[in-house]
C-alpha cells in the first residue's frame, strides 16, 4: 500500500553530452506526468558539454548526481536508484519523449498486479512507428537461439515477437530505453549488473526477474518516443558495445566468449550481405553504406582477434 505522501515513481535519466535531447525529455515529463507524485533524478556521466550548468539553471528542483567520469549505464542507474524515493523506478533514456498522460493508469495497473516486477511501454521511432519495445525471450537459451534466427531473418516469419502488439502481454524482456521497475524486485534480486557498461543490462535484469518469480510485462497504453529506435544512427562504438556486452552476457550464463564470437560473426556476415543487396538492388545507398562500413570494420576486428582497432568515439 502506497502512503498518501509517498513519491509514486522516480524517473531516472542518465546523461552524457545529450542536453539537446535531455531538455525536451524533461519537459515532456512535466507536460504528461501530472496525476501522480514523482521525482526526476539525472545522473551526469562527466559530460563535456554544458549539460550540468543547463540542468542547474533550468531545472534546479531536479536531483542531479554529477560523476567525475563516465560510469556507463548500469552503474549510473544504480547510483540514482540508491537515492530514489519512488515505489516504482522509471529508467528513461535521455533521447526519449513521453507522448501521453497514461503514467497514472500504468501505476494503478502495477498496484493491482503485484506479480509484475518489470514493465515496458510502447516505444516509437522518430517517425512515430512502433519500434522494438520488447522480446519474448525469457531466458538465455531462448536469447541465444534468437541471435541466429535474427542473423538469417527467420524472426520475420515468427509470431513470437509481435513488436506491433497493441495488447498488454507478458514478455521476456523490455527495451532498456524505457522500463519501470518495482522496488520490491530490486530488494529481492539486487541492482543492475555493473559488468555491463552499456547494452544487455536490461536483458540480464529481466532474466533475473523471471528467476525470482516476477512477471515482465509490455504495457502499450503508455507511449514513449525513442530517437535511437530508428536504427539509422548505427555507429562503430554502438556496435562494439553491443558485442562486448553480449560477450559478457554469454560468459555470465555459462557460455564461452568463443561461442559468442561465432554467433555474432555469423550475424555480422549476414547483415553485411543484406546491406550490399540493399545498396545494389534496392538502391538504398546512404543508410546501408554507413551500416556496411560499421559491419565491415567489426568483421575485421573479429578476424584480427581484436588486434586491429579503429578510432571509436563514444556516442
Amino acid at each position: 500500500m502506497i502512503m498518501k505522501n509517498t513519491v509514486h515513481i522516480s524517473i531516472i535519466i542518465i546523461n552524457y553530452n545529450t542536453w539537446h535531447y535531455l531538455e525536451p525529455c524533461i519537459r515532456s515529463i512535466y507536460k504528461f506526468v501530472n496525476k501522480v507524485r514523482f521525482e526526476i533524478i539525472v545522473v551526469d556521466n562527466a559530460s563535456t558539454d554544458d549539460s550540468v550548468s543547463q540542468i542547474e539553471k533550468h531545472f534546479p528542483e531536479i536531483l542531479l548526481i554529477k560523476n567525475g567520469e563516465n560510469f556507463g549505464f548500469a552503474k549510473a542507474n544504480n547510483q540514482a536508484i540508491a537515492k530514489a524515493s519512488g515505489h516504482y523506478l522509471f529508467l528513461l533514456n535521455a533521447d526519449t519523449l513521453i507522448l501521453n498522460d497514461k503514467i497514472d493508469q500504468m501505476i494503478k495497473f502495477l498496484d493491482d498486479n503485484t506479480k509484475i516486477g518489470l514493465l515496458g511501454p510502447t516505444q516509437k521511432s522518430k517517425d512515430h512507428l512502433i519500434a522494438g519495445s520488447y522480446s519474448s525471450n525469457k531466458n538465455f537459451h531462448e536469447y541465444k537461439n534468437t541471435i541466429l534466427k535474427d542473423a538469417f531473418y527467420l524472426n520475420k516469419f515468427s509470431n513470437s515477437d509481435n513488436l506491433n502488439s497493441e495488447e498488454i502481454r507478458q514478455v521476456g524482456y523490455v527495451n532498456g530505453a524505457a522500463m519501470i521497475i518495482r522496488r520490491e524486485l530490486i530488494d529481492m534480486i539486487g541492482l543492475l549488473d555493473e559488468r555491463f557498461f552499456f547494452m544487455a543490462e536490461e536483458v540480464d535484469f529481466a532474466f533475473r526477474c523471471h528467476r525470482a518469480g516476477f512477471d515482465v510485462v509490455y504495457y502499450p497504453e503508455v507511449e514513449v518516443l525513442h530517437y535511437g529506435a530508428s536504427g539509422q544512427g548505427l555507429t562503430l562504438w554502438g556496435m562494439m558495445q553491443y558485442h562486448y556486452s553480449n560477450f559478457k552476457l554469454f560468459e555470465k550464463y555459462g557460455s564461452s566468449k568463443l561461442i559468442a564470437a561465432l554467433y555474432f560473426f555469423i550475424w555480422l556476415l549476414t547483415r553485411s550481405l543484406y546491406s550490399l543487396i540493399s545498396i545494389f538492388v534496392i538502391r538504398d545507398i546512404n543508410v546501408n553504406k554507413s551500416r556496411l562500413m560499421v559491419y565491415a570494420k567489426s568483421i575485421i576486428w573479429y578476424l584480427s582477434f581484436g588486434k586491429i582497432r579503429f578510432s571509436v568515439e563514444y556516442r
